[in-house]
């Protein structure tokens, strides 16, 4: 095919448009899918720290602190719920 020709020229330029578009899309997409992921961690970790800091810690100088800290570590480790991450 002639390079010259302006059917070469218009698929190259189409075949441009479509991958700035493509590009663009994925860009957003990326970004939106990582706001989303890190919003909803942030949440469930605040959830999370609320419970630990409503059930156990308010109670710290009834049950003593060694027994709050196991029972963090045998309640909400994260091994336990697969949600090392090292």
């Amino acid at each position: 095919m002639n390079p010259r020709s302006i059917s070469f020229q218009l698929t190259v330029w189409y075949a441009g448009v479509i991958t700035v578009v493509f590009v663009l899309l994925g860009g957003f997409m990326y970004l939106g899918v990582r706001h989303h992921l890190e919003k909803n961690l942030r949440d469930t970790q605040t959830k999370r720290a609320v419970v630990i800091a409503e059930t156990l810690v308010a109670r710290v100088a009834q049950l003593g602190e060694e027994h709050v800290v196991r029972e963090v570590r045998e309640s909400y480790a994260p091994e336990l719920n697969n949600r090392c991450v090292r």
